[in-house]
């Protein structure tokens, strides 16, 4: 299960590595509605407390822009993508030459 240590988003710890978990995740559910992906930075932004936010309201979730480890949102997200190693977010940052995953 794609999974997170901290919490990410409003209020949250916002471990980087866990923020860029939660960016890749976004990214693969916005791809299939066309939705501009995020950048996999590690860092929240207004942009990704946007997304956390429209895909907890889309899902009929408590709308309160944070992902907390086991929890109904972090769940959903690893439920509606692939399971793939996660090497703990940092994969996923954009930082590293040659870009990130949906970068």
């Amino acid at each position: 299960m794609n999974g997170i240590r901290s919490s990410v988003g409003e209020g949250g710890r916002n471990v980087r590595q866990d923020v860029g978990v939660v960016q890749y995740l976004l990214n693969v559910v916005r791809r299939r509605s066309g939705a501009e992906p995020l950048a996999i930075d590690g860092i929240v932004g207004p942009k990704t407390l946007a997304a956390i936010r429209e895909f907890q309201q889309s899902n009929s979730l408590v709308v309160d822009g944070r992902v907390d480890p086991g929890q109904a949102t972090i769940r959903l997200l690893s439920a509606m993508t692939p399971q793939r190693h996660t090497n703990n977010g940092v994969a996923y940052l954009t930082h590293r030459r040659g870009g990130g995953l949906f970068a």
